[in-house]
């Protein structure tokens, strides 16, 4: 028997009464509920901890779906061997969903696997990949520490793994997710829906805005507008737009001096490019 605690509530439940597969490096959980299949795949923070519970089951289960969790057993990004195993065992089960869904390190294995799963996905700030020869030095690069070339070597997102009419849901000034978004659309016949000012925290601007109490129910289009109508509920968006806005200012110094040392005869571009060097590295501090 598995015991655990669950926001203090204790519960006894047999792993075979939710675990439907299992290898070193992925569990697939039925969460069990009366409604439509959603197929889950978790973010980082929420990994496989032995019991029945994975990230998004009480949300969709509060909704009326039928949640069924690919849970990850590490920071793995769900390598290609154990997740098309975990997906034959769900088709062998005679699961079909009509969702697939994740967020970040989750949004990336929702759309990597909803061709083979058989049903759009709809992913929050997913990426691309994380291998840094794909990506280069600078993008995504706080996930390349977790890129494994032996259980990783073949997880970009390639043309027919995405299902067509799959979403994206991003925020358009976070860089990483704009670049990640941007790559999977050149492969994929995917829906792109724009979020206002929540940097890679989708999933929090959705909840502070009600957006997930229709993420299933709206068209792309409609979903992305009533996010946008409801953006000032969110404190989130409020915060990040003014940090964004307090950034562009403190930077304007910068690039008005960056653009003249660029125009500048030879004779002192370089001293001026050191300039602004030092200026750079006071606003850091």
């Amino acid at each position: 028997m598995v015991f655990y605690i669950k926001r203090g509530t204790q519960y006894n439940m047999s792993r075979d009464e939710f675990c439907i597969f299992e290898d070193e490096n992925v569990c697939v959980i039925d969460g069990k509920g009366p409604g439509k299949i959603v197929v889950v795949f978790n973010p980082i923070t929420h990994l496989y901890d032995g019991t029945g519970e994975f990230w998004g089951k009480l949300f969709l289960k509060s909704r009326g779906f039928h949640p069924v969790g690919i849970v990850s057993k590490s920071i793995n990004w769900f390598p290609v061997s154990s997740t098309r195993r975990a997906v034959e065992a769900l088709k062998a089960a005679g699961f079909q969903p009509s969702w697939i869904y994740g967020y970040s390190q989750g949004g990336y294995g929702a759309l990597k696997y909803s061709a083979a799963l058989g049903a759009p996905a709809i992913a929050l700030a997913p990426q691309f990949t994380i291998d840094p020869s794909v990506t280069g030095e600078h993008v995504n690069r706080d996930y390349h520490g977790f890129f494994d070339p032996e259980i990783n070597a073949d997880m970009t997102i390639r043309d027919g793994d995405v299902f067509a009419g799959s979403r994206i849901i991003y925020d358009p000034g976070w860089t990483n997710d704009e670049w990640n978004a941007a790559k999977i659309m050149e492969c994929s016949q995917s829906e792109l829906v724009q979020v206002p000012a929540c940097g890679h925290d989708v999933p929090q601007l959705l909840i502070q805005t009600r957006a997930v109490d229709v993420l299933f129910s709206m068209s792309a289009a409609g979903f992305g507008q009533f996010v946008w109508r409801n953006r000032f509920k969110a404190p989130l968006y409020r915060l990040t737009k003014a940090r964004r806005e307090r950034d562009m200012r403190q930077h304007y110094p910068a690039i008005a001096w960056y653009l003249l040392a660029a125009l500048a005869p030879k004779s002192w571009r370089e001293a001026a490019m050191g300039e602004l060097k030092v200026m750079l590295a006071e606003r850091r501090r």
